[in-house]
């Protein structure tokens, strides 16, 4: 009879100090630990454990491109086009690229091509000071 006793005793300290067979086992998780960075285009990973050694992981949303102003490659001229382009601040990927158009001569003063005469007509034009084309005679 003691030995039934005995056998009941402990199966019952057994049974009813077992984690979760009467209750239910309520997570208790710590703070959430990044461990993947999430980068412009790629999402993270983010994780927490529970006092039960039980993770719960979840993503991180990419945090998208960050867009900079233009910047020029290849200053516009009279003569030729430029290049511009954006590019992401965090990652330095290029977003958008452009032409930037032809920009207007820029026109001299008067340059004496023959002084007049009493008898003579004198010639003058103005040029573009930059690529030097003869813009009015």
């Amino acid at each position: 009879m003691k030995k039934i006793f005995l056998y009941f005793t402990f199966f019952a300290v057994f049974f009813f100090t077992s984690c979760s067979l009467l209750s239910p086992h309520y997570h208790n998780y710590g703070e959430w630990e990044v461990t993947k960075e999430a980068t412009c285009e790629e999402a993270g990973l983010k994780e927490r454990v529970c006092s039960c050694g039980e993770k719960e992981i979840e993503s991180i949303e990419p945090i998208g491109h960050v867009e900079s102003d233009w910047i020029i490659d290849k200053e516009a001229s009279c003569t030729e086009t430029g290049l511009q382009h954006k590019e992401c601040t965090v990652c330095k990927v290029k977003l958008e690229e452009e032409t930037i158009p032809l920009v207007n001569h820029t026109v001299s003063d008067w340059i004496i091509d023959k002084e007049a005469s009493c008898t003579e007509t004198g010639l003058q034009h103005k040029e573009c000071t930059v690529c030097k084309v003869k813009l009015e005679e």
